[in-house]
């Protein structure tokens, strides 16, 4: 099981890459003059897809980055 601080330290990573506060003007302000249900259609679509695609890079990222012969440093 993982420590309680990587947890954190992994929280707070994902918290700044996805930058969920920084957002939220500009999908209000794209969103201007739409109704309350296509507001909620359109933060479900974006939610569902955020999700999916950090689930692939979390799972595949090292593989792809390996092909790409990428490496962190």
């Amino acid at each position: 099981m993982t420590d309680w601080p990587t947890l954190i330290k992994i929280t707070i990573a994902l918290f700044a890459i996805v930058n969920p506060i920084g957002c939220l003007p500009i999908f209000i302000s794209a969103t201007d003059g739409w109704d309350a249900a296509a507001r909620a259609k359109t933060t479900k679509t974006v939610a569902i897809t955020v999700f999916i695609v950090l689930t692939v890079a979390a799972f595949v990222g090292d593989s792809i980055l390996n092909f790409f012969g990428i490496s962190i440093p």
